[in-house]
């Protein structure tokens, strides 16, 4: 296999008495191999390498940067439907001893019954879970009672499918057209009524196939064809019989935007402000990917911060440029922050560059992913459009990576890698020295500051497309409601609007971030408290499915008419969630259609392009949703925000809690008058001094970052530190806690002593700023309780390393069985 071990690619290599699958990532001298402890690699599973050099060194990078193994950076780099599947079977061997114990012996009864069975099979037969049956397997192994048989098959395949093509050039094509119109008019002289036998009707029919198939001018399948046709299949073999048709297997791309045709679009005029910001990317990051030479070889390729208000036309700049960029032969990734956003987005970008854009995200079925990511392996794709995973898209000489709605926390992963987009896309735009732009009405406060010292081009779009206004934003004061006597969730001017908007057959939109319908039952006679089990916080009651739920391990129980404590009735539904908007809404405006948009109403497939088409259509009037509703949704005909709870994230004990706020209400505000009807917002709010919710009102995002920015500077928080946090967690809380203080003498001596401080690179005395032990806010989620630092350092590679080097030699004291460690780098929140 020499010949085709390249560089990237995918490798099966025995490892502890299995097959695993692996990556070429270095080729070294038969010199450098240790004698006799080199294994052979059993197989390799590309023809071509899946990941290319730059990926290679993406990821690796990542390893470094993240603090974890590069072979998990390679994992999450490629969708599971490219990667293989592993499958496990048990086989009982012949001539077997019997075995002794209970569940040992009702495993080989299975075997014996129903022949090789998976470890997932088995597992069920028996009643156990497959951790607790892989030793049992292990020891019947042992005693030559069975064999495990571990084969690796792809998770999804090519897909093919029959499909019809021309067999003779188009002239023939066309006589034989005209010969079958001919045919299925009857003869010239006839003058009756026009003939209705079957050889007429089949003529026609043919001439339809051949028409359709010579307009199309590419393969159709057979099936699509005669379903367009409206016939069957056998007057397709007629014309295969008689030489006009070619019938073969081809493949099928499984396309998920192929269930709805989406027009076409042309480049819009763009404003001045457009104009300039697309000139500065023309000239400075086009000029560059076209000729590296006009680029100083020392300096990183730029990075565009594009600032426009909500609605200030920043698709349409991005598309500008993208058409320069494939124009000189080079690819596009642009990162959009929801999954709820990929259809929409694509959708825009489809109508403008057709069959040139790919999909990747999570939503595809594994065929859907599959296909479009060979596509684009294949340079069959060169727009690729996606969440944060997309920036891995192995695309053919990358000319630009675009980020909208840059500041969204979505672009942050909060499993292992914990990687943030935005800093992979700008590290890939390195490697492949190409530009970066970002997108955002509300940059976050890292992108910013690096634009105005000079780190990133600012650009700017001050303005609205075609003079629009700006929506007029409304801020309620709750606690004067109240005083008015006003309990319900509608203030007065909220209510009024809404019924103005109904009225109107205009379209609403109404924001509360949080699920559910209440957010804590209680028992007003003894105070009790529903509370998840497993983790620190209190059960959300859902009324749709009548069950309590935490929203952090997922753990369901159903409700209780009585307290489980005192036995009381009394138990009360407090706290408001986006079901119990919706009943409140349909009690009080019945004429109103009305629909939810959030994590629980989206789960289906395709459920979030459903819910969203059905409401551009206009018919939903009023849509209620969480932060899915804030980002990046366009519709005309939406003339009312109304925010129900603006203080929902303003006091969570993180200090990103007002730049969140900020953006968030910011973004779902800028949803409304988005054409030529004008918009309004109202915010209802218990804080309305918070210079937060001021800076709503006034759409004053610099107001914002000048205030937000000085109270940052003063603690040294980012954009002036990075930041990491080390959360340490376990089933024992006193073990977590010890753990706790002995990870922070560790940290203390490493950087106090300068002997074991030498084994840690560059880090010197005061280099790093180490905060905690303490309990996190959520102090127990899944059963395991959580004890965090923040270490806080000018360099991001200082905290890595520190963070490294505690991972691989944690203190003495620790049972690394019990307690594990999380490490995040730039954090997004800390909880």
């Amino acid at each position: 296999m020499d010949a085709v071990l390249q560089l990237g690619t995918r490798v099966l290599a025995p490892f502890r008495g299995t097959q695993q699958e692996g990556v070429v990532v270095e080729r070294l001298d038969e010199t450098d191999l240790a004698p006799g402890k080199i294994k052979d690699i059993s197989n390799c599973l590309d023809e071509t390498p899946t990941f290319s050099t730059d990926l290679l060194a993406l990821t690796k990078w990542m390893a470094e940067y993240y603090v974890c193994s590069w072979g998990i950076t390679l994992f999450c780099a490629v969708p599971a439907a490219v990667r293989t599947q592993k499958e496990q079977k048990v086989q009982l061997l012949p001539g077997a001893p019997a075995p002794r114990g209970k569940i040992q012996k009702e495993l080989v009864a299975f075997l014996e019954a129903e022949g090789e069975l998976s470890l997932n099979q088995l597992a069920r037969r028996v009643g156990v879970s497959y951790q607790n049956l892989r030793p049992k397997i292990t020891a019947l192994q042992e005693k030559g009672i069975v064999n495990l048989d571990v084969t690796h098959k792809p998770k999804a395949n090519t897909q093919l499918t029959t499909v019809a093509t021309l067999a003779l050039p188009p002239a023939d094509i066309e006589a034989e057209i005209d010969r079958l119109k001919g045919e299925a008019d009857g003869s010239e002289e006839s003058s009756g009524p026009r003939p209705t036998s079957r050889r007429y009707v089949a003529a026609a029919k043919h001439a339809e196939i051949l028409r359709l198939l010579l307009d199309e001018g590419v393969p159709l399948a057979t099936a699509d064809l005669t379903k367009r046709v409206n016939t069957s299949i056998s007057l397709l073999r007629t014309l295969e019989r008689r030489g006009f048709v070619h019938i073969t297997r081809a493949q099928a791309v499984r396309n998920p935007l192929s269930s709805e045709p989406i027009a076409a679009t042309q480049p819009l005029h763009l404003n001045s402000a457009q104009s300039m910001a697309f000139a500065e990317i023309q000239n400075i990051g086009v000029s560059h990917t076209t000729d590296a030479s006009s680029f100083p070889a020392t300096e990183c390729p730029p990075t565009f911060l594009l600032h426009g208000v909500t609605g200030s036309g920043k698709t349409e700049v991005y598309m500008q440029a993208m058409t320069e960029i494939l124009g000189n032969g080079k690819s596009v990734i642009v990162l959009v922050p929801e999954i709820s956003l990929t259809p929409q987005a694509a959708s825009r970008f489809v109508g403008r560059f057709g069959e040139r854009v790919a999909l990747l995200h999570s939503r595809l079925s594994d065929g859907e992913r599959y296909d479009q990511w060979h596509r684009i392996q294949k340079g069959e794709a060169d727009i690729v459009i996606g969440p944060r995973s997309a920036v891995f898209a192995p695309v053919k000489e990358l000319g630009m990576l675009i980020i909208d709605e840059e500041h969204s926390d979505s672009y942050k992963s909060d499993t292992v890698p914990r990687y943030h987009a935005r800093d992979v896309a700008q590290k890939r735009g390195e490697l492949a020295n190409c530009p970066v732009l970002l997108g955002s009405a509300t940059p976050s406060l890292e992108s910013f500051h690096r634009a105005k010292n000079g780190d990133y081009r600012l650009l700017s779009l001050p303005d609205r497309v075609l003079g629009r206004k700006m929506p007029d934003v409304h801020i309620v004061d709750m606690r004067t409601e109240l005083k008015k006597g006003n309990r319900t969730i509608f203030s007065d001017i909220l209510r009024s609007s809404i019924e103005a908007c109904l009225e109107r057959r205009e379209q609403i939109i109404l924001f509360l971030n949080r699920r559910g319908h209440s957010t804590h039952v209680f028992c007003r006679t003894c105070g009790y408290v529903e509370r998840c089990e497993n983790c620190s916080i209190s059960l959300t009651f859902h009324f749709e499915t009548k069950r309590l739920v935490c929203h952090h391990c997922g753990d369901k129980r159903p409700t209780h008419p009585t307290c489980p404590q005192c036995s009381s009735p009394a138990i009360r539904y407090f706290g408001l969630g986006t079901e119990a908007v919706e009943q409140e809404v349909r009690k009080a405006f019945p004429q109103a259609r009305v629909k939810r948009f959030d994590a629980d109403s989206t789960t289906r497939k395709n459920a979030h392009q459903q819910i969203l088409e059905t409401f551009e259509q206009q018919k939903i009037d009023v849509l209620i949703g969480t932060q899915m509703v804030s980002k990046g949704l366009d519709f005309p005909n939406v003339t009312l925000v109304g925010v129900i709870a603006a203080d929902t994230s303003l006091n969570f004990p993180d200090f990103r809690a007002s730049e969140q706020t900020f953006s968030l209400l910011t973004q779902v505000a800028g949803r409304s008058g988005r054409a030529e009807l004008e918009g309004k917002v109202v915010i209802q709010t218990y804080m309305p001094e918070h210079y937060c919710i001021a800076a709503v009102q006034k759409h004053d995002y610099l107001g914002f970052y000048a205030q937000e920015v000085e109270a940052r500077g003063a603690l040294r928080y980012p954009p002036f530190s990075h930041v990491g946090t080390l959360l340490l967690r376990g089933k024992d809380e006193k073990q977590v806690e010890e753990a706790a203080h002995a990870v922070r003498d560790q940290l203390q001596i490493w950087l106090t002593d300068p002997a074991p401080a030498a084994q840690v690179p560059d880090v010197g005395e005061t280099d790093v700023e180490i905060l905690g032990p303490a309990p996190a806010p959520l102090s127990k989620i899944e059963g395991k309780f959580r004890w965090h630092f923040l270490l806080r350092s000018n360099s991001v590679e200082r905290i890595s390393q520190l963070l490294k080097h505690l991972a691989d030699e944690p203190p003495v004291a620790i049972k690394s069985n019990a307690i594990e460690f999380v490490i995040d780098i730039d954090p997004t929140n800390i909880l």
